[in-house]
């Protein structure tokens, strides 16, 4: 019953803009520019969670994968 649904996320994805330069890093911090010499980190990709009432979640998952992230957004 959609009534139980206290959550539902479908296609969630997530790239962070990373940099080969440390000057390029700190421009784009400090004015949100990204050059093109600029890489591009996947770190969340097409992820579905549904969550209803009285359901328990835990995410887990290995350093760097994403896990805050994804609470983050969520």
């Amino acid at each position: 019953m959609s009534s139980d649904l206290l959550l539902r996320a479908r296609g969630l994805s997530k790239v962070y803009a990373g940099s080969k330069s440390p000057l390029s890093t700190l421009r784009h911090a400090l004015f949100g520019t990204i050059t093109e010499s600029s890489d591009q980190y996947l770190v969340l990709s097409d992820i579905d969670i549904e969550v209803r009432k009285g359901e328990t979640v835990g995410i887990i998952g290995r350093n760097g994968a994403g896990k805050t992230t994804l609470l983050g957004i969520l």
